[in-house]
């Protein structure tokens, strides 16, 4: 296998590295498939793959921080891990010694090109050639991590099918994989438990060693050529640690490199190594046979005795040297021994007849559909067997759904708590939906190291798993439990009796549920603290709860703050349920209710519909803007006022050549809205200032009116007509105190004439009421004067809008007796 030079242990090819023949060559066919190696060899013992490293170092940064990249920014601090490491791995047993934090598992790492090629310096061949890129080098090796990463709930045999049907080439038919499968499970001695499930920290499966036995099958029914391990004997117990390198001792023997990291091993088990290399501090201080181990050191003044383990005396002896600074004299001694002489020119040799890797060297590519497909098998299988996450899924949005309907059961359509309780119930709805999905983040969290190992090691691409988490986990965990949470929830609740107003809301249930467990995924994929992720995603989740237009007014907020709204998914699904719930919705009461609230300052349910409810979907609501604004501006509400105006995008305070504010036009321009949707044409003029005596108003009034309020009223469809007058009223009152005037044509044939004598009468007996209760009012003269310039143009004016008008109570009352 190889000749002793010297005190060193290094192996020669037959035939110098120019001459490998095809076999030896790198490609992924060669390394990766027995079969195809035993025709080319005619059923010759295989000569395995040489690894060689060249004059490695690897340095990392102490404190990775994005701040260090900016070019004002001072560098970070630098750590070199690796100093000038050198060797050479063929086939049979290699192993890499030395003491904790001496560096082994970062120079296994580079050479099973899992780190960053940027941090590192040196080279690695195999076979003579340039190592080829990561995304084909990776899936041509095999690597069994330290801490046997795999999925719990499948048995032996499932994973190592798992394996077998998503990196074997695709042109191994189905029956070919199976049969390897089982041949590993045979080579490996996994026939008595290969129908066990491996377990979990709460579910007691295979043993430690069966367990490190499946991982390494994993990466042999590949049939690599090499096979990276990451101290294959942790956590075991003595005779089973010997088991598994028995068995890894086997397998070299077939034709495959096998490189591990080892901590310390007994002598039983440091006996199976063919080359060891010892590390401290990042340098090389030996690298040859285990059986020179001994003699060498005893060479160089060490005492060691003839019953110790060498494996003991060797890390004994760096461990001293580390405690009293003499590293550096080991490391000396080393580079002037014989053995690294010899070492440093084979791989002189082997660098300087190195050559490119070959041409058109990729991995055999797998459709996303086999990918999809197999991926997608071992999570639908994992969920059935994990069926308590779904149930405690079910059983949390029934208990949310009866909760939210016994709460808001059955909700009146009234203009107060109608309104009101409707728009803190689907907030709760939203909100309850959303924060419900943070049971995603453990699950991911816990599977995020199989995901990456996975990806890394060629298994499947990320857009795979994107795709089988949104079908096969995310749909099922999240459709079921949004079915029967809208069920029971939209009917509890009382909302609009109609199918699609349901689908609407059972869409947008389904979606908030997507968007909170996609946060999650998000917050898990980035931070593996589940701890630290639980208080990320409550934080992501309680600003856009904020910033969902039901707790604040989102036009209060500073300006600097407000773009958070737009990324705030509360403020979506509250707007889509409010939307679909209130358009086209009728609420019961005189519209009168809605004022009087006003006057008492209670405006938060003005408020809220205004943030909620976009001014364009509202056209039919009977409790429409327009009202908000009329009552707003009546009882002194600016700041309703201006948030109306301020989404109209009027710029206020600004006069224009009449005098008019821009609120008043504003304003005009609302109430010709609420004209356009009675089907009523509206035309207005300005009003020219007055400044003669009040008893002459009538002839300069009609002088400057265009024309004159006919007694025309629309006769709307509904039942509630006087509602639909009083609003009408309401709308021709807020327009005349702003000095407008208006000529209202019927377009309608089914339009009825009130009658004037009544009108007249009507405001008769309001001037005398007015004229008898003089004290009680403070304004008298300005309402005397509003009463005078209805009469003289015949315009309707119902007591109701003087008494709202002048805020008097004893008016407000007899309205009540006189009203139309």
């Amino acid at each position: 296998m190889g000749n002793k030079i010297g005190s060193g242990y290094v192996l020669h090819p037959k035939e110098p590295i120019v001459n490998y023949n095809p076999y030896t060559s790198l490609s992924f066919e060669n390394l990766v498939n027995d079969e195809q190696t035993d025709e080319i060899n005619n059923g010759e013992e295989p000569n395995g793959t040489t690894l060689s490293f060249h004059n490695l170092n690897y340095t990392i940064d102490m404190i990775s921080n994005a701040w260090h990249k900016l070019p004002f920014c001072s560098a970070a601090n630098r750590k070199q891990i690796l100093f000038e490491v050198s060797g050479i791995f063929q086939q049979g047993m290699n192993a890499i010694l030395g003491p904790t934090g001496c560096g082994k598992s970062t120079l296994l790492d580079i050479l099973a090109d899992r780190k960053d090629r940027q941090n590192c310096e040196g080279q690695v061949l195999i076979n003579g050639y340039e190592r080829p890129p990561p995304s084909i080098f990776r899936p041509m090796v095999g690597y069994v991590v330290q801490d046997d990463i795999i999925s719990g709930t499948l048995t032996v045999r499932e994973n190592i099918a798992f394996s077998a049907n998503l990196r074997l080439h695709p042109s191994v038919t189905s029956k070919k994989r199976l049969a390897r499968v089982e041949e590993v499970i045979k080579q490996l001695g996994l026939s008595e438990c290969a129908n066990t499930r491996m377990g979990s920290e709460l579910k007691r499966g295979v043993s430690g060693g069966e367990r490190k036995r499946t991982c390494i099958a994993m990466e042999l029914v590949l049939s690599p050529k090499i096979l990276f391990l990451d101290e294959p004997t942790t956590g075991l117990d003595a005779s089973t640690a010997c088991d598994v390198m028995i068995c890894l001792r086997d397998l070299s023997r077939k034709g495959c490199t096998i490189v591990f990291s080892i901590h310390q091993p007994r002598h039983s088990i440091f006996e199976l190594f063919d080359t060891v290399l010892l590390l401290s501090h990042g340098h090389n201080v030996y690298f040859g046979s285990p059986a020179e181990v001994r003699p060498y050191f005893i060479a160089k003044n060490f005492v060691c005795q003839q019953s110790e383990n060498p494996a003991d005396f060797a890390l004994d002896v760096l461990i001293t040297a580390a405690r009293n600074n003499r590293t550096s004299e080991l490391c000396q001694m080393y580079r002037d021994s014989n053995m690294h002489i010899e070492n440093a020119e084979y791989l002189s040799n082997i660098l300087d007849n190195s050559r490119i890797a070959i041409k058109n060297q990729q991995k055999p590519a797998r459709s996303i559909k086999s990918e999809f497909f197999y991926v997608s098998q071992r999570t639908l299988r994992t969920a059935i067997r994990n069926s308590a996450l779904l149930t405690w899924q079910l059983v949390v949005a029934i208990i949310l759904a009866l909760l939210t309907g016994l709460l808001y059961y059955r909700l009146p359509q009234t203009i107060g708590s109608g309104v009101q309780n409707r728009l803190g119930g689907i907030f709760f709805v939203v909100v309850n939906q959303i924060f419900s999905t943070a049971t995603a983040l453990e699950p991911f969290i816990k599977e995020r190291a199989l995901f990456i190992h996975e990806n890394v090691s060629g298994y499947y691409s990320m857009s795979t798993l994107f795709l089988v988490k949104l079908v096969c986990d995310l749909l099922p965990m999240r459709v079921i439990p949004s079915i029967i949470f809208s069920i029971i929830c939209y009917m509890m609740m009382g909302l609009k009796n109609d199918i699609g107003k349901f689908f609407v809301f059972f869409v947008t249930i389904f979606m908030a549920n997507v968007f909170g467990s996609a946060t999650c995924f998000f917050v898990a994929a980035s931070i593996s603290v589940f701890a630290v992720a639980l208080i990320i995603l409550v934080l992501i989740f309680v600003i856009m709860m904020v910033f969902s237009g039901f707790l604040v007014e989102l036009e209060s907020v500073f300006k600097f703050l407000r773009w958070i709204k737009w990324f705030s998914a509360f403020r979506y699904a509250y707007n889509v349920l409010i939307i679909n719930e209130f358009r086209n919705q009728n609420f019961y009461g005189q519209a009168s209710d809605f004022y009087w609230a006003c006057q008492a300052d209670e405006v938060d349910l003005v408020r809220r519909i205004l943030l909620a409810i976009p001014f364009q979907e509202i056209t039919r609501l009977q409790l429409n803007r327009s009202t908000a604004l009329h009552a707003a501006s009546y009882f002194g509400h600016k700041e309703i006022v201006n948030l109306l105006l301020n989404e109209r995008g009027v710029i206020r305070h600004k006069q224009n050549r009449h005098g008019l504010t821009a609120y008043e036009e504003a304003a005009n321009d609302e109430i010709r809205q609420v004209f356009h949707r009675m089907n009523i044409n509206c035309f207005c003029t300005n009003n020219v200032d007055n400044d003669d005596d009040d008893t002459d108003l009538s002839g300069q009034v009609s002088e400057v009116e265009r024309s004159r309020f006919g007694n025309w009223i629309h006769k709307d469809e509904a039942d509630n007509v006087e509602m639909k007058q009083t609003m009408y009223h309401m709308d021709i009152h807020a327009a005349s105190v702003s000095g407008f005037r208006y000529e209202l044509k019927p377009i309608r044939p089914d339009v009825t004439v009130m009658n004037v004598s009544t009108v007249n009468a009507t405001v008769n007996t309001l001037q005398k009421l007015l004229a008898e209760h003089a004290s009680e009012h403070a304004q008298y003269e300005k309402a005397c004067e509003v009463v005078r310039i209805y009469k003289r143009t015949d315009k309707i004016e119902p007591l109701l809008h003087l008494s709202l008008y002048t805020r008097n109570a004893f008016l407000q009352n007899t309205w009540q007796r006189y009203r139309l």
